[in-house]
């Protein structure tokens, strides 16, 4: 069945309320289900049946991603679909259109007027996810060479950057700045002193640690990769699967495997037991190759990723019920004491 979207008007009458309440009733869906679990992340509605999920995105505006129209989200769920193929070919299924239906009723993939699009996926064990098994205490060295074997190979496969070492380092303070420039929001109200050093700090380090990142980049390890790989994106089933990459900016997935790396680590040590995951996940990745990942190099990125971090974590004021604006202030400051911490090993 092939549908268009000619028909924004149409698309947009029906609310993201009345969207998620259609695809709250298990009667929607094809696959027989019994009941829907339902998950509201930043820019997205998760819909979990007993062996499928469909993600529904927001009608998001941001500096980083439109989300506004029905045509977008039809783009961007595609990207999402072809991207995550790389790593997770047999849980990306299908992109689906959310139709009209007779008497005002929505359909999941019907012949109405579209009015939004879903992206269709095979429901992953929860037990055998990185981040609940490092929490039960249930990982294991086979687990995670398992796992980095998949990543390694998929680094084999990835298209190499050719932007240069002084194209890259301008980049790195680029975002430094632009990050500190969007945590200094008066809005936020964060410590804007706090902020404005360590935004000086990092760019001091691309400053007076140049060759260790030029090196980088002169070695092809500045390469398209994952861009959100997190313990909850990555599943110890076999084959391994690592789902969710940030899809919605190819500049973004641009970076070097020390960053990708560094980000998984940062995210690690902020569960119980996953400092030793993360060096655990060092070692075993620098005997499978012949990056050494150095330590003050991984350091800076962890500090980078803390403070892109925290500034997720405040954005979310911008939109949640005033009820909740302590929460998420509470780990935006979290993660910049995080970024202080590794300041200080660089």
């Amino acid at each position: 069945m092939v549908h268009q979207d000619t028909q924004e008007t149409a698309a947009e009458s029906a609310t993201l309320h009345a969207k998620v309440a259609a695809l709250c009733n298990p009667e929607i869906y094809q696959d027989r289900c019994q009941r829907v679990d339902t998950i509201e992340t930043h820019m997205s509605w998760i819909f979990l049946t007993e062996h499928l999920v469909y993600k529904l995105k927001k009608p998001l505006l941001r500096s980083f991603i439109n989300l506004s129209r029905c045509a977008d989200r039809r783009l961007n769920s595609w990207q999402e679909l072809v991207l995550n193929q790389r790593l997770a070919p047999h849980v990306y299924l299908a992109v689906l259109p959310l139709t009209g239906g007779p008497r005002g009723t929505l359909q999941l993939n019907g012949a109405g007027p579209v009015v939004d699009w879903l992206v269709k996926m095979r429901r992953l064990p929860a037990d055998l996810m990185l981040d609940r098994l490092i929490k039960d205490r249930k990982l294991s060295e086979s687990d995670l060479s398992r796992f980095l074997s998949t990543v390694v190979d998929f680094y084999l496969r990835c298209a190499r950057s050719t932007i240069t070492p002084e194209a890259y380092l301008q980049r790195l303070k680029t975002q430094i700045q632009s990050e500190q420039q969007q945590l200094l929001d008066p809005n936020l109200q964060l410590p804007e002193g706090s902020i404005d050093h360590m935004a000086a700090e990092l760019v001091k380090f691309v400053d007076s640690d140049a060759a260790a990142l030029e090196a980088r980049v002169n070695s092809g390890l500045i390469l398209e990769g994952h861009g959100d790989l997190r313990p909850e994106h990555i599943c110890l089933t076999e084959p391994v699967v690592v789902f969710d990459c940030l899809e919605f900016s190819q500049d973004l997935r641009i970076l070097d495997t020390a960053d990708e790396l560094a980000f998984l680590f940062l995210e690690c040590t902020k569960l119980s037991g996953g400092d030793a995951v993360a060096h655990a996940i060092k070692s075993i990745y620098t005997d499978m190759t012949a990056d050494k990942l150095p330590w003050h190099v991984l350091q800076f990125y962890m500090a980078k990723r803390a403070m892109l971090r925290a500034k997720l974590a405040i954005w979310h004021i911008y939109d949640c019920p005033p009820r909740d604006h302590a929460r998420w202030r509470s780990q935006a400051l979290a993660y910049l004491r995080t970024v202080e911490d590794h300041l200080g090993r660089m």
